[in-house]
């Protein structure tokens, strides 16, 4: 057994190592964080949400969810936290998709309901709205009465 002030210096040393340690897992849980957080809030504001799979955020949660129990088990906060949060971002990710795939679903059925599908020659995927769709419609009308 140590005793003494050498004792005292080695734990003081080993405290400030770990802080150092820890320091590296918080700054990089953040950059991470904000990272994620960053595409799904350009995934939100761009309206649109093609080429995401639903898998990524099902595998996202399957390992996030695996890494906070391993982590918490471990006594690793940094990971419990950081992979609590990616959580969150996974499950707003998906929120967004499925919203974006809704609008989408909606945009088609408009189309068709005006003869404006892409199979009919109509506008389809690149239309901007229901409204552009009945614009349309009346122009292609017009243009064929006269």
């Amino acid at each position: 057994m140590t005793t003494g002030h050498g004792g005292i210096e080695l734990a003081a040393v080993t405290a400030v190592k770990q802080i150092g340690v820890d320091a590296i897992g918080w700054l990089s849980s953040v950059v991470l964080i904000l990272t994620l957080v960053h595409q799904v809030r350009t995934q939100w504001k761009s309206g649109h949400s093609e080429g995401v799979s639903h898998w990524l955020f099902v595998g996202q949660l399957a390992a996030s969810g695996g890494f906070v129990a391993y982590s918490a088990l471990l006594g690793n906060w940094v990971f419990v936290i950081t992979n609590a949060l990616l959580i969150v971002n996974a499950l707003v990710g998906q929120a967004i998709v499925r919203h974006h795939r809704k609008r989408e679903e909606k945009r088609h059925s408009d189309g068709r309901q005006f003869g404006l599908a892409p199979e009919n020659g109509g506008v389809g995927r690149n239309c901007q709205h229901a409204s552009g769709f009945r614009w349309l419609h009346l122009l292609q009308r017009l243009g064929k009465s006269s």
